[in-house]
């Protein structure tokens, strides 16, 4: 045999070790990779700031079962691994604008195939140039706006004036912020929406006082962040340190101490009107907590004058926290009441535990293998007293009380409970919550379960 034919053997059958997957006891069968075997094109490989990218695809996309494409403009040179502004693909596209970059440069525009189960397989790559923004390819690029007054106090409004009345294309908005100066260009901050045709705002005031910015930003949601203008803007403190209206809401408790079967109830100074896309929330909390603890939060509505809160579920020394300008603060804390809370008493004439708190159930098995479905049997059916629920959840041995696991909502009635499956065995505790949501959380009964492999 010559040595060329061994070559060629060898090379051929390397080439069939790579098209054929052979399992044991089975038939040789070809490996499919065509949804390995697409590519991209650009329609402009060129572009301006401000302009949407768009690409289109070899052949309609075909993902393989429970898979699918995503795509990525990225900065030139970076890894392969890197998000950049992606977007997944359905499958049978054949094209796609991608979302615009805030900034000029080289980029690289990929598309990946096989997610998830491969986190990132670049199949296809092509370069992309954006330059400089040209207002005669993209006109919102060319927008200004003058702020009336450079600097304010914490009482008054920034005011804007934009140099045109503003036209955004179909489906898409200006927007404005109010950031803090150094703060990145993504930051929403104290944002709102702009109308079509406006020709001047009202914009939200900061919490505090300091060197902000006010950014317009254009062609939302294309672009995450295209600044087309920013001006610089000082807040300062209030004459005299006063509160902004919004600010100035106090709130008195009906009672100062009740038992863990009661519900606070807070009467406010006047009636709760926030500021344009926020709102006020309140929350009970034990008091030495940090004022950023949420505990048994809630939302409250705009013109409320009063609110029943959620009960306490532990004894001892607790706040009651009023918060404002949610969410451009997160937790800004404008009062705070002290409540005291005691065990509740029982009836003295009878020992007798509400029927409520006496549902106890038994686990079908108390061993399972993973895969195997836990199932509560309760002793009777179920009974939560009006406007409240029963809850289950299983959670890793030993964590705290308060842990949600794999919890599910149980209904009124329900006599028994499928239960979600663990995905690791160990050892397991199944616990039953009632008088939600009155109590966040509040165990009733709870048993042990063991996870084996299997």
């Amino acid at each position: 045999m010559h040595w060329t034919d061994c070559v060629f053997r060898l090379t051929l059958s390397s080439c069939l070790a790579t098209l054929l997957v052979c399992l044991p006891g089975q038939t040789a069968v070809a490996q499919d990779d065509s949804d390995l075997k697409v590519s991209l094109s650009l329609e402009n490989g060129a572009l301006t700031l401000g302009e949407s990218p768009k690409v289109n695809f070899s052949t309609p996309l075909t993902p393989r079962a429970k898979e699918r494409y995503w795509i990525a403009l990225v900065q030139a040179g970076a890894a392969d691994n890197a998000y950049g502004l992606w977007q997944y693909l359905e499958a049978g596209a054949k094209q796609i604008e991608l979302k615009i970059p805030r900034i000029a440069g080289s980029y690289e525009v990929r598309l990946h195939a096989r997610y998830p189960t491969a986190k990132q397989m670049v199949i296809a790559r092509q370069k992309l140039e954006i330059g400089p923004s040209d207002v005669t390819k993209t006109p919102e690029m060319g927008v200004t706006f003058e702020v009336r007054k450079t600097t304010i106090n914490l009482l008054e409004f920034p005011q804007v004036t934009f140099s045109q009345s503003l036209s955004s294309r179909s489906g898409e908005k200006f927007w404005i912020t109010v950031a803090k100066v150094g703060t990145d260009d993504t930051t929403q901050a104290a944002y709102q929406y702009l109308n079509q045709g406006m020709k001047e705002a009202t914009l939200r005031t900061p919490v505090s006082s300091g060197n902000y910015e006010i950014r317009l930003h254009a062609r939302n949601p294309k672009a995450k962040a295209l600044v087309v203008c920013r001006r610089k803007l000082a807040v300062v403190d209030a004459p005299g340190g006063q509160l902004p209206p919004d600010m100035n809401v106090t709130f008195k408790l009906e009672k100062d101490a009740l038992t863990t079967e009661e519900l606070p109830k807070v009467i406010f100074s006047s009636a709760l009107s926030p500021r344009k896309m926020e709102q006020y929330w309140i929350t009970v909390v034990p008091a030495k907590t940090k004022d950023t603890t949420w505990g048994a939060y809630q939302y409250l509505k705009a013109g409320a004058k009063e609110a029943t809160l959620k009960a306490a579920s532990v004894t001892g020394a607790h706040e009651v926290r009023l918060y404002a300008r949610n969410p451009l603060a997160s937790s800004l804390l404008i009062h705070r009441q002290k409540l005291t809370v005691t065990a509740a008493k029982t009836d003295e004439t009878t020992d007798e535990i509400p029927m409520d708190l006496a549902t106890t159930f038994s686990l079908q098995k108390k061993t399972l293998q993973i895969g195997e479905a836990p199932v509560a049997t309760f002793n009777s059916p179920l009974k939560p007293r009006p406007k409240e629920q029963f809850w289950i959840t299983i959670v890793k041995f030993g964590a705290k009380d308060n842990d949600w696991g794999l919890w599910q909502m149980l209904g009124s009635g329900d006599k028994q409970a499928t239960l979600k499956m663990p995905t690791a065995a160990g050892d397991y505790e199944v616990r039953l919550h009632g008088r939600y949501p009155t109590k966040n959380s509040m165990i009733i009964h709870r048993q042990k379960l063991t996870v084996d492999k299997k």
